[in-house]
C-alpha cells in the first residue's frame, strides 16, 4: 500500500514537471524515413519512447513466462516419464524374481528409453532373454547395454561369456575369456570360467598349466583345487602314449597319490590297453607298494610276458612274505611255460596265504600234470569256503547202484 502511494505521488510530481516543461516549450522532433516525415513535439516524442519502451518490456516478460511455463510443463513430463520408467523398471526387477521371463523383459525394454540408467534395463533383459532361449534378443541387449555403458565393457563381455557357457558354446566362449584375461590376467572369475571351459573341451593340457595360477589366484578352495588336480592328472595319465615320460611330469606328491595311479591302471586295464599297464604298474609300485596291483600285473596279456616275470621276480625278493606276489610270479611263469617253477611258487603262496585264487591256480595245474585227485580237492576248495563236515563215502554210494 505504502509502494503504491508513493508511485502515484511520483507519478504526479513527474507529471506536473513534464506539464511545466511543455508549456515553457514543448520541442520538436521530426523523423524521416525515405518518403515517410513523422514530426512531433519533442516531450509526445518522449512519451511515445516511454510507451514503446514499456510496451516491449511487458512483451519480454510475458514471452520470459510463456516460455518458463513451457519448460515447466516439459520439465514435469519429464519428470513424470522418468517416474514411469522407473516403475517399469522395478517391475520388471521384481518379475526377474518370480522367473516371469516373459513379462520381466517387456517391462524392462519398455521402461529403458526413459530410464535414467538404461544399462541396468538392457542387462536384466538381456538375462530375461537368455532364460527364454531368445539368443538375438539376448545378443541384442547386451549390445545396447554397451553402447549406453561403454566404460562396462569388460563387465558386459564377462556376462556374455556366462550365458555362453550355459549354451554348451565353450570354444566361442573360450575365445572372449581369453580376451578379456589379457586386460585382466588375475581376475578370479575370468580364470574359474576358463578352467572350466577347458574341462568341458577335455584340454586337460592347457588346464594343467592353469593350476598354478588358479592357486595363486585363490580362486578355489584347497580342497576343490586338490580335487581339480587329482581330476586333471588322472585324465593327462590316461591320454598319453609315452607313458614314462607323463610320470616324470607328474607332480612327485601325486604320485604317492593311490587314488591318482589306481584310476590310472584301472583304465587302462578297462581298455585293454596292457602293454601300457606293463609298464605303468612298476612305476606305480616302485613309488608305492600295493599287493592288489602286484596281483593284477600277473593276469596281463602283454607281448613281453619274459619282462613280466623277470619283473615280478623282483618284486618277491622284495617282498617275499606277500602272497599275492607269489601268485603273480606262479601266473607269469605259467605264460613262460615254466609249469614245474609255477607250481613251487602256488605251493609257497599258498603256506603264505589261503585263498580261493591260489586253490583255482594249483587245482587247475595239479589236474594238468596228471594229479587229478589232488586237483580237484583244491578246485573244490576255490569254489567257496566250505566248512569240514562229513560227506558220504563214493564206495558206499557205487554199492547202492544196481548193475
Amino acid at each position: 500500500m505504502k509502494l503504491l502511494t508513493l508511485a502515484l505521488i511520483s507519478a504526479a510530481i513527474l507529471g506536473g514537471v513534464v506539464g511545466t516543461l511543455l508549456v515553457r516549450d514543448p520541442g520538436y522532433i521530426m523523423v524521416v524515413y525515405g518518403d515517410t516525415v513523422f514530426e512531433t513535439s519533442f516531450w509526445v516524442g518522449v512519451v511515445l519512447l516511454l510507451l514503446i519502451y514499456g510496451l516491449m518490456s511487458a512483451a519480454l516478460v510475458l514471452g520470459i513466462k510463456i516460455l518458463r511455463g513451457q519448460s515447466r510443463l516439459s520439465d514435469w513430463r519429464s519428470g513424470r516419464q522418468a517416474e514411469q520408467a522407473r516403475d517399469q523398471t522395478l517391475r520388471g526387477l521384481s518379475l526377474m524374481i518370480e522367473a516371469r521371463w516373459l513379462e520381466a523383459q517387456r517391462a524392462l525394454r519398455g521402461g529403458a528409453e526413459k530410464s535414467a540408467m538404461p544399462q541396468i534395463n538392457h542387462l536384466n533383459a538381456a538375462r530375461a532373454a537368455h532364460a527364454l532361449g531368445e539368443i538375438q534378443a539376448r545378443d541384442d541387449d547386451l549390445q545396447q547395454a554397451l553402447v549406453a555403458w561403454p566404460k562396462a565393457s569388460f563387465a558386459i563381455n564377462l556376462l556374455r561369456t556366462e550365458f555362453l557357457i550355459q549354451d554348451a558354446s565353450f570354444e566361442q566362449a573360450l575365445v572372449e575369456l581369453l580376451a578379456l584375461r589379457k586386460l585382466a590376467p588375475k581376475h578370479v572369475d575370468v580364470l574359474l570360467k576358463i578352467a572350466h571351459c577347458y574341462e568341458a573341451l577335455g584340454n586337460w593340457q592347457a588346464l594343467s598349466a592353469l593350476l598354478d595360477e588358479l592357486a595363486k589366484a585363490k580362486a578355489l578352495s584347497e580342497t576343490a583345487l586338490e580335487d581339480l588336480r587329482h581330476k586333471v592328472w588322472t585324465a593327462l595319465l590316461i591320454e598319453a602314449q609315452d607313458i614314462a615320460d607323463i610320470w616324470k611330469k607328474l607332480p612327485k606328491r601325486l604320485r604317492a597319490e593311490s587314488s591318482v595311479a589306481r584310476a590310472w591302471i584301472d583304465h587302462l586295464l578297462a581298455t585293454e590297453r596292457e602293454d601300457a599297464a606293463q609298464q605303468a604298474i612298476p612305476l606305480v609300485l616302485a613309488q608305492q607298494w600295493d599287493s592288489d596291483l602286484a596281483e593284477k600285473y600277473g593276469v596281463l596279456s602283454t607281448s613281453d610276458a619274459a619282462r613280466q616275470l623277470t619283473t615280478a621276480k623282483e618284486w618277491l625278493k622284495a617282498h617275499p612274505a606277500d602272497a599275492q606276489v607269489a601268485l603273480t610270479v606262479g601266473r607269469l611263469s605259467l605264460k613262460n611255460r615254466q609249469f614245474d617253477q609255477a607250481r613251487e611258487y602256488f605251493e609257497l603262496s599258498l603256506r603264505l596265504r589261503q585263498g580261493r585264487a591260489i586253490y583255482a591256480e594249483l587245482g587247475r595245474l595239479c589236474i594238468s600234470m596228471g594229479e587229478v585227485q589232488r586237483g580237484s580237492e583244491y578246485l573244490l576248495r576255490s569254489l567257496t569256503d566250505l566248512q569240514d563236515l562229513p560227506l558220504p563215502d563214493a564206495s558206499a554210494g557205487r554199492r547202492l547202484v544196481k548193475p
